[in-house]
Protein backbone atom coordinates (compact mmCIF):
# COMPACT_ATOMS: atom_id res chain seq x y z
CA UNK A 1 0.00 0.00 0.00
CA UNK A 2 1.13 3.56 -0.67
CA UNK A 3 -0.10 7.13 -0.28
CA UNK A 4 0.33 9.79 -2.94
CA UNK A 5 -0.18 13.36 -1.72
CA UNK A 6 -0.22 15.89 -4.57
CA UNK A 7 -0.06 19.59 -3.72
CA UNK A 8 -1.43 22.53 -5.71
CA UNK A 9 0.28 25.92 -5.78
CA UNK A 10 -1.96 28.71 -4.44
CA UNK A 11 -4.93 26.35 -4.73
CA UNK A 12 -7.43 28.59 -2.93
CA UNK A 13 -6.45 31.50 -5.18
CA UNK A 14 -6.66 29.62 -8.48
CA UNK A 15 -9.76 27.41 -8.37
CA UNK A 16 -12.21 28.54 -11.05
CA UNK A 17 -15.71 29.73 -10.12
CA UNK A 18 -17.04 27.74 -13.09
CA UNK A 19 -15.59 24.52 -11.65
CA UNK A 20 -17.27 25.21 -8.30
CA UNK A 21 -20.65 26.15 -9.82
CA UNK A 22 -20.68 23.24 -12.29
CA UNK A 23 -19.75 20.82 -9.49
CA UNK A 24 -22.66 22.18 -7.45
CA UNK A 25 -25.03 21.65 -10.39
CA UNK A 26 -23.84 18.05 -10.79
CA UNK A 27 -24.38 17.50 -7.06
CA UNK A 28 -27.99 18.69 -7.46
CA UNK A 29 -27.73 21.96 -5.55
CA UNK A 30 -30.91 24.01 -5.96
CA UNK A 31 -31.21 27.21 -8.02
CA UNK A 32 -31.36 29.57 -5.03
CA UNK A 33 -28.11 28.26 -3.55
CA UNK A 34 -26.47 28.31 -6.98
CA UNK A 35 -27.51 31.94 -7.50
CA UNK A 36 -26.36 32.90 -3.98
CA UNK A 37 -22.99 31.21 -4.54
CA UNK A 38 -22.57 32.86 -7.94
CA UNK A 39 -23.34 36.28 -6.42
CA UNK A 40 -21.06 35.62 -3.45
CA UNK A 41 -18.12 34.56 -5.60
CA UNK A 42 -18.58 37.21 -8.30
CA UNK A 43 -19.07 39.96 -5.72
CA UNK A 44 -15.86 39.21 -3.84
CA UNK A 45 -13.26 41.94 -4.21
CA UNK A 46 -9.56 41.11 -4.11
CA UNK A 47 -6.42 43.13 -3.61
CA UNK A 48 -2.70 42.67 -3.16
CA UNK A 49 -0.99 43.94 0.00
CA UNK A 50 2.81 44.15 0.03
CA UNK A 51 4.28 45.52 3.25
CA UNK A 52 1.28 47.79 3.86
CA UNK A 53 1.01 49.01 0.26
CA UNK A 54 -2.39 47.93 -1.00
CA UNK A 55 -3.37 47.67 -4.66
CA UNK A 56 -6.72 48.76 -6.01
CA UNK A 57 -9.48 46.17 -5.59
CA UNK A 58 -10.43 44.00 -8.54
CA UNK A 59 -12.81 41.17 -9.42
CA UNK A 60 -11.64 37.79 -10.66
CA UNK A 61 -13.24 34.62 -12.02
CA UNK A 62 -10.95 32.42 -9.93
CA UNK A 63 -10.07 32.06 -6.25
CA UNK A 64 -12.21 31.32 -3.22
CA UNK A 65 -10.01 33.34 -0.88
CA UNK A 66 -7.51 32.07 1.64
CA UNK A 67 -8.79 32.25 5.21
CA UNK A 68 -12.44 32.96 4.50
CA UNK A 69 -14.79 30.81 6.56
CA UNK A 70 -16.57 29.30 3.57
CA UNK A 71 -13.44 28.81 1.43
CA UNK A 72 -12.70 25.19 2.50
CA UNK A 73 -16.30 24.23 1.66
CA UNK A 74 -16.10 25.81 -1.80
CA UNK A 75 -12.73 24.17 -2.39
CA UNK A 76 -14.13 20.79 -1.27
CA UNK A 77 -16.97 21.16 -3.77
CA UNK A 78 -14.69 22.33 -6.58
CA UNK A 79 -12.17 19.55 -6.05
CA UNK A 80 -14.70 16.76 -5.49
CA UNK A 81 -14.25 15.47 -9.04
CA UNK A 82 -10.61 14.62 -8.19
CA UNK A 83 -11.97 11.82 -5.98
CA UNK A 84 -13.54 10.12 -8.97
CA UNK A 85 -10.84 10.92 -11.52
CA UNK A 86 -8.81 7.77 -10.94
CA UNK A 87 -10.39 4.38 -10.37
CA UNK A 88 -7.05 3.03 -9.15
CA UNK A 89 -7.05 4.89 -5.82
CA UNK A 90 -9.21 5.91 -2.90
CA UNK A 91 -9.15 9.61 -2.07
CA UNK A 92 -9.08 11.34 1.30
CA UNK A 93 -9.61 15.06 0.72
CA UNK A 94 -10.09 18.12 2.88
CA UNK A 95 -9.86 21.50 1.18
CA UNK A 96 -6.47 21.69 -0.54
CA UNK A 97 -5.01 18.75 1.41
CA UNK A 98 -5.53 15.36 -0.15
CA UNK A 99 -4.15 11.85 -0.22
CA UNK A 100 -4.71 9.07 -2.68
CA UNK A 101 -4.40 5.59 -1.20
CA UNK A 102 -3.17 2.95 -3.63
CA UNK A 103 -3.12 -0.76 -2.85
CA UNK A 104 -2.01 -3.77 -4.86
CA UNK A 105 -1.02 -7.42 -4.56
CA UNK A 106 2.64 -6.80 -5.38
CA UNK A 107 5.23 -4.02 -5.12
CA UNK A 108 5.50 -3.86 -8.91
CA UNK A 109 1.74 -3.47 -9.32
CA UNK A 110 1.63 -0.80 -6.60
CA UNK A 111 4.46 1.15 -8.28
CA UNK A 112 2.66 0.92 -11.63
CA UNK A 113 -0.62 2.12 -10.10
CA UNK A 114 1.15 4.98 -8.28
CA UNK A 115 2.57 6.30 -11.55
CA UNK A 116 -0.78 5.92 -13.36
CA UNK A 117 -2.70 7.73 -10.58
CA UNK A 118 -0.13 10.55 -10.57
CA UNK A 119 -0.43 10.92 -14.35
CA UNK A 120 -4.25 10.88 -14.21
CA UNK A 121 -4.38 13.45 -11.43
CA UNK A 122 -1.87 15.68 -13.22
CA UNK A 123 -4.41 15.81 -16.06
CA UNK A 124 -7.19 16.70 -13.57
CA UNK A 125 -5.06 19.52 -12.09
CA UNK A 126 -4.47 20.86 -15.59
CA UNK A 127 -8.15 20.61 -16.61
CA UNK A 128 -9.41 22.55 -13.56
CA UNK A 129 -6.71 25.22 -13.88
CA UNK A 130 -4.57 24.30 -10.88
CA UNK A 131 -0.78 24.12 -10.95
CA UNK A 132 0.78 21.12 -9.25
CA UNK A 133 3.54 21.89 -6.76
CA UNK A 134 5.89 18.92 -7.17
CA UNK A 135 8.28 20.18 -4.46
CA UNK A 136 5.51 19.89 -1.82
CA UNK A 137 3.99 16.69 -3.21
CA UNK A 138 4.84 13.42 -1.45
CA UNK A 139 4.70 9.66 -1.82
CA UNK A 140 5.14 7.08 0.92
CA UNK A 141 4.99 3.29 0.87
CA UNK A 142 4.03 0.91 3.63
CA UNK A 143 5.92 -2.37 3.63
CA UNK A 144 8.07 -1.28 0.67
CA UNK A 145 9.94 1.71 -0.77
CA UNK A 146 8.04 2.99 -3.81
CA UNK A 147 9.77 4.10 -6.99
CA UNK A 148 10.08 7.84 -7.61
CA UNK A 149 7.06 9.30 -9.42
CA UNK A 150 7.61 11.26 -12.64
CA UNK A 151 5.11 14.02 -13.51
CA UNK A 152 5.62 16.50 -16.36
CA UNK A 153 9.39 15.98 -16.27
CA UNK A 154 9.65 16.48 -12.49
CA UNK A 155 10.25 13.79 -9.88
CA UNK A 156 8.56 13.09 -6.54
CA UNK A 157 10.93 11.04 -4.39
CA UNK A 158 9.52 8.70 -1.73
CA UNK A 159 9.55 9.84 1.90
CA UNK A 160 9.79 7.94 5.18
CA UNK A 161 7.08 10.22 6.63
CA UNK A 162 4.48 12.69 5.37
CA UNK A 163 2.20 15.23 7.00
CA UNK A 164 -1.56 15.24 6.51
CA UNK A 165 -3.78 17.73 8.36
CA UNK A 166 -1.08 18.20 11.01
CA UNK A 167 -0.55 14.47 11.59
CA UNK A 168 2.83 12.93 10.81
CA UNK A 169 2.32 9.57 9.11
CA UNK A 170 5.42 7.36 9.28
CA UNK A 171 6.34 4.56 6.91
CA UNK A 172 6.79 2.20 9.87
CA UNK A 173 3.32 3.23 11.22
CA UNK A 174 4.79 4.41 14.53
CA UNK A 175 3.97 7.68 16.31
CA UNK A 176 7.49 8.72 17.34
CA UNK A 177 7.91 11.66 14.91
CA UNK A 178 4.44 13.02 15.64
CA UNK A 179 5.02 12.77 19.41
CA UNK A 180 8.47 14.43 19.06
CA UNK A 181 6.95 17.31 17.04
CA UNK A 182 4.18 17.75 19.60
CA UNK A 183 6.67 17.71 22.50
CA UNK A 184 8.83 20.33 20.74
CA UNK A 185 5.79 22.58 20.29
CA UNK A 186 4.86 22.17 23.96
CA UNK A 187 8.44 22.97 25.05
CA UNK A 188 8.48 26.08 22.84
CA UNK A 189 5.12 27.24 24.24
CA UNK A 190 6.26 26.61 27.82
CA UNK A 191 9.47 28.56 27.10
CA UNK A 192 7.45 31.52 25.79
CA UNK A 193 5.19 31.43 28.86
CA UNK A 194 8.24 31.42 31.17
CA UNK A 195 9.89 34.25 29.21
CA UNK A 196 6.77 36.42 29.13
CA UNK A 197 5.57 35.50 32.65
Amino acid sequence: MAILALDASAAFDCLSFDVILNSMKILGVGPKMLKWTENFLAGAKQFVDIMGQRSETYNSSVGVGQGRKISPDFFNIGSLSASFWSKLSDSILYADDGNNVISADSFEECNSKLQKVATELALWFDMVGLTMNIKKSEVIGFGFDPNPILINGETIYPSKSIKFLGLTIQQNLKWSLHVDNLCNKLRASAGRIRFEG
